[in-house]
């Protein structure tokens, strides 16, 4: 540093000298005596300053290693997701044309209900492709449904285990999820057709998609514990989702297979209209059609095919259809469908408009229908006439979006119970439809 200015001072005044006669000796001597002062003032400076030791050396190093700790600490909370939703509802319903044993008209049954649903999951990003997560819900054991109705003085209400799996991206657009996680399979019609929105399966699954292709792959335990009965269920689905233009296809196909013959009813609903075994045909240990406290008449074997369109037009439209036949359905042994195979369920609708930012909105209209024994009731849509199977009607649904993580909905759901066995409503000697109408204000805010 000394050095450095020596030179600098050194050659300014030599070009100074030179650069200009008009500079006296006397002058030159005292920008020279100036420079030297300088020179010695550093030097002073230099003595006064410790010198440098080991450990001071060792100070920024040993920085680097703090923020790099602290880094990695910002970094795994960041690895960290929590989201979640809150939704609440408010739920009128009727049901019309019930009848008594002998067949006469009884008074229709019509109730209110103010309903709470509140998921919170929090997933790690553990490195290498995987995931783990953990979530939690309200409701009680229903396994299609988190809903929780609000009463009983303003009691505690329950919270269950929603989520609990690992999550691994082994190659390229391929994932294998053990342990209870949400359902990954398509649903055209976002409507719970063959399995209700809230089921979380419970086993492991595999799902693939390389461009236009993907496929899944699923094996639930219905009942994992051997003294109980142990049966699982297992599902394959796959399809292709290409682009004809400005429109997006999805096409695909898929087969459903649940071992249940003689099995009891796996689960009994926790409310609703419908018989234990959610409009599946029973039967009583002699084989006769029973009403309640019965075994699956059948296994339950749906092959699905479903198709859906989405036109990228100047207000998006969708159109949808689904198709499942149970090909291992038998035909009813006695009452009013003796005989007759329920085996079959469609669904056709359209949807307008993508809910999807603040002030965007969406419409959306579709009619099905479900034999009784087409599709294992237990798993399908839980709100439409009263859940299960055995029932056909329309749902229509609007819906708008207040801000980006808030939405208002109203659905209709126009539902018609087919009492196909007999076992649901008046004399088991006929079947006796009767109407089960449901109207749901929801109110819903995501975070994440």
């Amino acid at each position: 540093m000394k050095a450095l200015l020596a030179a600098i001072g050194l050659a300014a005044l030599l070009f100074t000298s030179a650069a200009s006669a008009a500079v006296s000796d006397e002058e030159f001597q005292a920008l020279k005596q100036m420079l030297e002062q300088a020179l010695e003032r550093i030097d002073e400076l230099e003595q006064q300053s410790p010198p440098k030791t080991a450990a001071a050396e060792m100070v920024p190093a040993e920085q680097v290693a703090a923020n790099t700790a602290r880094l990695e600490k910002i970094s795994w909370a960041e690895r960290i997701k929590v989201k979640g939703d809150f939704r609440y509802r408010y739920q009128p319903e009727e049901a019309k044309g019930l009848l008594d044993d002998a067949n006469q008209p009884i008074n229709d049954t019509t109730r209110n209900r103010q309903r709470i649903r509140a998921r919170l999951a929090v997933a790690a990003d553990l490195g290498d492709n995987l995931e783990v997560g953990l979530g939690v819900a309200t409701g009680g054991d229903d396994p299609v449904s988190s809903n929780q109705t609000l009463g009983g003085g303003g009691s505690s209400k329950d919270l269950k285990l929603d989520l609990a799996y690992a999550d691994w991206g082994f190659a390229e657009g391929a994932n294998l999820t053990l342990g209870k996680f949400k359902n990954h399979f398509v649903d055209v019609a976002s409507g719970g057709f063959v399995w209700d929105s809230d089921w979380r399966p419970e086993g492991f699954d595999l799902r693939i998609e390389r461009g236009i292709f993907y496929a899944a792959g699923l094996v639930t335990w219905l009942e994992a514990d051997s003294n109980n009965g142990s049966s699982f269920s297992y599902t394959a689905q796959a399809g292709i989702q290409p682009r004809i233009g400005d429109t997006k296809l999805r096409l695909g196909a898929g087969y459903t297979h649940t071992k249940s013959k003689d099995e009891l009813c796996y689960n009994s609903p926790s409310e609703g209209r419908g018989d234990a075994c959610f409009g599946n045909t029973e039967v009583d240990g002699a084989g006769q059609v029973a009403g309640s406290g019965g075994m699956y008449a059948m296994d339950y074997s749906p092959v699905e095919v479903f198709a859906k369109a989405d036109f990228s037009t100047a207000l998006p439209v969708s159109v949808f259809a689904d198709f499942v036949r149970n090909v291992d359905a038998k035909a009813i042994s006695s009452g009013p469908s003796a005989g007759s195979k329920l085996d079959s369920a469609y669904l056709v609708g359209a949807s307008v408009g993508k809910a999807k930012q603040r002030g965007d909105w969406a419409v959306k209209a579709y009619y099905q229908e479900k034999e009784a024994d087409s599709m294992l009731g237990l798993l399908t849509d839980s709100d439409f006439a009263g859940g299960g199977t055995d029932s056909k009607g329309v749902v229509v649904k609007g819906k708008y979006m207040l801000t980006d993580n808030t939405y208002f909905q109203a659905s209709y759901l126009s539902g018609e119970r087919q009492d196909s066995n007999g076992y649901e409503n008046g004399s088991a000697a006929t079947a006796n439809p009767y109407d089960v109408n449901v109207w749901q204000i929801d109110l819903q805010f995501k975070y994440k």
